[in-house]
C-alpha cells in the first residue's frame, strides 16, 4: 500500500515525536546546566539530569497519546464501508509505526 508522491507530501505523515509542551531550546539550556554544575555538585547534577530525563520521557509519551487519540478519531465514527478513510487511517498508522520503530522504511 504505497502513496503516490503527490499523496505522500499531502497526508499527516512527516509528523515528528516531540516532547509535548518542551521547547527543544529550554531543554537543551537546561541540560547546559545540569551538565556545567557537575564540577562543582556532582550529586545535585545527576539528581537534576534525572529528574529532565524524567521531564522529557512524560512529555514525550503525552506526545505519543496524544498523536494515538489524533489517529483514532480520523476513523472511529467512519462507517466501515468507507473504505478510503480507513485506507488513509492506515496509511497514517504505518507512519506513525515506521517513526516509532526508528526505521521509517519498514514495516
Amino acid at each position: 500500500m504505497e502513496d503516490s508522491p503527490n499523496e505522500r507530501t499531502q497526508n499527516d505523515s512527516h509528523w515528528e515525536l516531540r516532547p509535548h509542551g518542551l521547547k527543544p531550546g529550554q531543554v537543551h539550556d537546561r541540560w547546559n546546566h545540569v551538565q556545567s554544575d557537575f564540577v562543582d555538585d556532582p550529586q545535585t547534577s545527576i539528581r537534576e539530569a534525572d529528574a529532565l530525563a524524567a521531564e522529557v520521557a512524560e512529555a514525550v509519551v503525552t506526545e505519543l497519546e496524544e498523536r494515538r487519540t489524533k489517529l483514532r478519531s480520523t476513523w472511529e465514527g467512519a462507517g466501515i464501508e468507507d473504505t478510503e478513510t480507513l485506507r488513509l487511517a492506515l496509511r497514517d498508522y504505518r507512519s506513525f509505526v515506521r517513526h516509532l520503530s526508528g526505521e521509517p522504511g519498514r514495516v
